[in-house]
């Protein structure tokens, strides 16, 4: 440096450092220089004691005191970090036991959760307002507009009864034994955008119409394919409702999870339908498992279509299906090549960073299906879907608001850093950990709350901060929630009644068929998320 105006000088931790040296005083400029820097915090305090004739053995216990003092510090930071743990989980006990003791919303029940939990994370008035706002304006600004078109979609598509007709053409094609893979596996990966419970409604008689024609097995074969295919396509396959909204709390891009949904779903369907098949093949008991009178509606009743006999199909028809898979597949085909250019780095033209974003996409997709039932329906019939569906769609967008508010609160915590403690270091066997703590969590909040989307949601705020806290890829750790959220449906969960009711089940059938096959599929996902996790 130009006049000296910086040099090295001794240090006893870094052994040299440089500089500046003191400005030089007229009175004394002859000493202008650095010999060494001051010494370190308690670099000389046993030599001072020694001065002041203190004993040894008291220095030794002086020492002692104050290494107690640095490892109580250090207690003490340990026990707030698991006090902020204690807090989550109990915030997460008060949101489960809300909606599954007092019957209270879910909405309502996440939103005093959160509310606890600012209080008690340290946020305080001010601080817990302010995180619940921006948590769900932030939730539904990433998730709104997909949520409204996704339910439109659907709707849309079930009030024309095109797809009905198409999964009975899916039949006539594949076969009786091979129909319940198809089956479940066109429902898990074609049909996600379809609201669940609307499609129990549709694939029902679709399955009843299946048990006419295979025998006494064809019944939990084909319905054990239907469950595996709903709850997959909610949970792991977008536009699943689950599945976007756990995408939108770890913000993971859409596109790259439907790139994983693609893969894992119909692995899991396929893997699910056999596994669960099997099971409940042999504990089913038709006088058992079927209500009194199903039993002979199965044999005697008649379809409006009989979709295995000859079924004359025509022009219209055809040109109707084809419409119908237009609309379905056109918002995925554009989010899938949205994500390959971006994969690829291939030059994107503007209007195609348009059309493949999630957003609109899914409006092409609920246009094409808004003409189409039009000119089926007619304007006014048309106009009472479209409420219908953006009345559903309202209880769904409060409901996922909520779990961003929940989600938000707990990031403006210090659980971030409190988890982080525990998986410093991430290798390959805590990453495994950390989706089997994911998994667990979700799974645990659906058995409490019996409701897959609010579980994901729920256990999603709870484990999100992990992905900031290891090196864990985000999109793994959020397929491990959605597996876990589809764990173990049963009576808590109005889909539950609702398939025992569609299907003509007793309540033991409808835990074999949904309790059985729904924990069969959270199990299976899980095994192919932890080879995902081994690949990355």
């Amino acid at each position: 440096m130009s006049r000296e105006v910086f040099v090295d000088a001794k240090d006893h931790e870094p052994g040299s450092l440089r500089v500046e040296i003191p400005v030089p005083r007229i009175a004394d400029a002859s000493d202008d220089g650095v010999d060494h820097l001051v010494p370190a915090l308690g670099q000389h305090t046993d030599e001072v004691l020694e001065e002041l004739s203190l004993p040894l053995v008291e220095i030794a216990d002086l020492e002692t005191s104050t290494f107690s003092s640095n490892s109580s510090i250090k207690e003490l930071i340990s026990m707030f970090d698991n006090l902020i743990v204690l807090h989550v989980t109990i915030s997460a006990a008060i949101v489960i036991a809300l909606i599954l003791v007092a019957h209270l919303d879910p909405t309502i029940s996440l939103i005093l959760g959160s509310i606890y939990l600012g209080f008690t994370g340290g946020l305080g008035a001010s601080g817990t307002v302010e995180s619940i706002t921006s948590g769900f304006g932030s939730t539904m600004a990433d998730l709104g507009l997909l949520i409204g078109f996704g339910t439109l979609l659907g709707s849309l598509l079930v009030s024309t009864g095109e797809l009905q007709r198409m999964v009975r053409s899916l039949l006539r094609l594949t076969g009786i034994r091979r129909f319940p893979y198809a089956f479940g596996t066109a429902l898990g990966t074609v049909f996600p955008s379809v609201f669940s419970d609307v499609l129990y409604v549709l694939a029902s008689p679709v399955v009843r119409e299946a048990a006419k024609n295979g025998g006494d097995r064809a019944l939990p074969r084909t319905a054990t394919a239907m469950v595996a295919g709903a709850v997959v396509g909610l949970g792991l396959m977008v536009p699943g409702v689950a599945c976007v909204a756990i995408a939108g709390i770890f913000d993971v891009p859409l596109g790259t999870m439907l790139l994983h949904g693609i893969v894992l779903a119909p692995l899991t369907v396929i893997v699910t339908t056999f596994v669960a098949a099997w099971l409940t093949g042999k504990m089913w008991r038709v006088e058992r498992d079927l209500e009194p009178n199903d039993v002979i509606g199965l044999a005697e009743e008649k379809s409006d279509v009989d979709f295995v006999s000859t079924v004359a199909v025509g022009a219209r028809t055809q040109f109707s299906q084809s419409i119908v898979l237009v609309a379905i597949l056109l918002p995925v085909t554009l989010m899938i090549a949205g994500t390959v250019l971006q994969v690829t780095s291939l030059p994107t033209p503007p209007v195609m960073d348009l059309l493949s974003s999630p957003t609109v996409a899914l409006l092409i997709g609920a246009l094409v299906a808004y003409v189409f039932a039009r000119r089926r329906l007619g304007r006014v019939e048309v106009g009472k879907v479209v409420n219908e569906a953006f009345s559903r769609a309202g209880s769904i967008l409060l409901v996922t608001g909520a779990g961003g508010v929940y989600g938000s609160v707990i990031a403006s915590t210090d659980i971030a850093s409190a988890l982080g403690s525990w998986f410093t270091g991430a290798s390959t066997t805590s990453a495994v950990a950390i989706v089997l703590l994911a998994w667990t969590v979700a799974a645990l909040a659906h058995l409490g709350i019996g409701s897959i989307t609010v579980a994901a949601i729920t256990a999603a705020g709870i484990v999100s901060p992990l992905i900031s806290a290891s090196e864990v890829a985000a999109v793994v750790v959020a397929l491990a929630v959605g597996a876990g959220s589809l764990f173990a449906i049963h009576v808590s969960s109005n889909a539950f009644w609702l398939v025992r009711s569609l299907l003509g089940l007793s309540t033991s059938g409808a835990l074999k068929i949904v309790t059985l096959t729904s924990s069969v599929a959270s199990v299976a996902a899980l095994a192919f998320v932890i080879l995902l996790t081994l690949a990355y």
